[in-house]
């Protein structure tokens, strides 16, 4: 893939990535600011999802919340974050399928972790 993927209408074709391109830093070494989106934020749910990805790939995965960053790879340490919605977090790879990596993980947490929307009770 090159750096910018392939778009029609705002979807991705062939299982690409359709959000905001990861700058590349250096050689296998991607950043992307995310916005947490989801009502409930990074909780235990989400931040186990963001491990199962992060444990598919070899390379270095970094999340930081202002001055705090964090191994994309163990869930205590993103549950640290207190990450609620509306947070800026920085998500950066390094290494083999570093790109890959962030892509995904950036359309997770762009998506709100899959989070259903909560119900309001009726009155």
């Amino acid at each position: 893939l090159n750096e910018t993927s392939v778009r029609r209408e705002g979807t991705a074709m062939n299982d690409e990535y359709a959000g905001t391109e990861p700058v590349r830093l250096d050689a296998d070494h991607y950043a992307i600011d995310v916005k947490v989106v989801n009502e409930m934020g990074l909780h235990a749910r989400p931040a186990s999802l963001v491990v199962g990805i992060a444990t598919k790939f070899p390379c270095e995965i970094t999340i930081q919340h202002g001055p705090k960053r964090v191994d994309g790879k163990s869930i205590l340490q993103l549950l640290s974050l207190s990450a609620e919605m509306g947070t800026e977090l920085k998500l950066e790879t390094r290494g083999r399928d570093a790109l890959e990596a962030i892509r995904q993980l950036a359309e997770l947490v762009e998506n709100g972790f899959h989070d259903p929307p909560s119900e309001t009770p009726s009155a």
